[in-house]
């Protein structure tokens, strides 16, 4: 996982290419989304930027689309008001690896359970659906159950 400066986040945000496929990607979602759907936008651009790997054989843009659209379905099903919430934890994390001091402060104040959902979640980067696969429970259910630990950690942080 690479850090992304915030001058080459801007670059990319400007560029007409990644906007026109951020605004194809998240069309579908305009609707439900409304406000939400630009805090989508730059969190899907600023993962896309973070985890590109050009020796992959894909383009960025291909890359970047499928971003968007995972960040917008993520944020349409999930019980949360904001994805803003997602997006201050996701500051939190960004730049960190697992073994960071910051990282495993955090965690230590969680039960093993919670720990790792987040873990899988903001670190591993996996999906709410591959979450609730392994744990044997339905998205919607994982996604609830961030909330909650999401919650936990705001009072915890703040």
């Amino acid at each position: 996982m690479r850090i992304v400066s915030n001058e080459e986040f801007d670059i990319a945000y400007n560029n007409t290419d990644n906007i026109k496929i951020m605004n194809k990607a998240g069309m579908s979602y305009s609707k439900n989304l409304k406000s939400r759907l630009k805090e989508c936008k730059m969190l899907a651009l600023w993962e896309a930027l973070r985890d590109f790997k050009s020796e992959r054989g894909m383009k960025f843009t291909t890359f970047l689309f499928y971003k968007v659209r995972r960040v917008c379905y993520d944020a349409h099903y999930s019980k949360s008001e904001k994805v803003s919430e997602f997006v201050s934890i996701e500051d939190s994390f960004s730049g960190c690896t697992s073994d960071s001091t910051f990282i495993q402060d955090i965690m230590m104040s969680l039960n093993d359970k919670d720990g790792k959902l987040i873990s899988d979640r903001f670190i591993h980067r996996k999906t709410l659906r591959e979450i609730g696969r392994e744990h044997n429970v339905s998205p919607e259910m994982t996604s609830q159950r961030i909330d909650v630990v999401l919650r936990k950690l705001k009072k915890i942080l703040s």
